[in-house]
């Protein structure tokens, strides 16, 4: 597969999973809409804690503690969308 594939391949499973928030957030209960935002965010907390593991050990020469907790910030633009789209559908929801 080449880089269009990739790109085509990344797009598909980012709506993909806009729809499944989406239609999630829609739920009566609360609990669903937030399964993502929350998976998203261990995701990114795990990369953060491997990362600064690596630091510390000595492995990652190239990456400091600064540019560690900008790739969790960067990492977390995923789980804000996430979040908006939660609260607009229960807010619709409320309505």
């Amino acid at each position: 597969m080449g880089e269009i594939g990739n790109v085509l391949f990344v797009i598909l499973a980012l709506g993909m999973t806009i729809f499944v928030q989406i239609y999630m957030s829609k739920t009566k209960s609360s609990i669903p809409g937030l399964l993502i935002p929350v998976l998203i965010f261990l995701i990114s907390l795990g990369v953060l804690i491997n990362d600064l593991h690596n630091i510390r050990l000595g492995i990652a020469e190239s990456l400091t503690s600064v540019a560690a907790f900008l790739y969790f910030a960067l990492y977390n633009i995923p789980t804000i969308l996430f979040l908006c789209i939660y609260n607009y559908f229960q807010r619709m929801r409320l309505r």
